[in-house]
């Protein structure tokens, strides 16, 4: 079982609709998903009720009992698990960074989300977890995304290709309880989620999980 925790200390840069999207493309490929939601605001546990509860499976769980959810997971079946965590930088970040296969860091291309994120960034070192930045929310052609991705390489941190860029139908799914590719699979969005899914399984045979 591989276990992807999605950690970045600010908010709002797509920690749940990654998770979310992520799933939905592993069932896809015939894995056995399961997301694990540690955020006290439920966002993806609503996006579950709202889809009358359709795999993935969401469980949604403290960081203190975080080994046990994942243990029984594996037993059931499971073949792949992603962590979503709340902005924040906290315990239960540890202990979800500690569990993890790979680490997946989305941040806008903005000083103040790649700041944010120093101290995931440290801990999946520390914890010697493969950890990697995934843009969001801009345009990949944008200035800033350039000079975000050129940044970050220059300091020795991975990046995973392209972007995950803004589309509205991210919105529109996820009133529906839905993933972009459940809605619409040839569209922009879908094909971004796509593009990183492909990367994401690479990157997990290399660590050689």
């Amino acid at each position: 079982m591989n276990v992807i925790t999605i950690a970045q200390s600010k908010g709002g840069v797509g920690k749940s609709t990654l998770a979310t999207n992520l799933a939905c493309s592993a069932i896809r490929d015939g894995k056995q998903a399961v997301i694990v939601e540690l955020d006290r605001q439920g966002t993806v546990s609503n996006w579950a009720e709202r889809r009358n509860h359709k795999p993935p499976a969401v469980i949604y769980t403290s960081g203190v009992k975080l080994v046990r959810v994942l243990e029984e997971a594996e037993t059931a079946g499971a073949d792949i698990i992603f962590i979503d965590l709340p902005g924040t930088h906290n315990p239960s970040a540890v202990w979800a960074i500690r569990a993890a296969d790979f680490v997946l860091i989305p941040s806008r291309p903005y000083v103040a989300d790649i700041e944010a994120s120093e101290l995931t960034v440290l801990t999946a070192a520390d914890e010697g977890k493969a950890s990697a930045f995934a843009l969001t929310f801009a345009a990949g052609t944008a200035p800033e995304t350039k000079s975000a991705r050129k940044g970050l390489e220059s300091e020795g941190v991975e990046v995973a290709p392209g972007t995950i860029r803004y589309h509205k139908i991210f919105a529109m799914a996820d009133e529906k309880g839905l993933c972009v590719g459940e809605m619409d699979a040839k569209s922009p969005a879908a094909k971004d989620v796509t593009q990183l899914w492909r990367w994401l399984k690479g990157r997990l045979k290399e660590t050689g999980k």
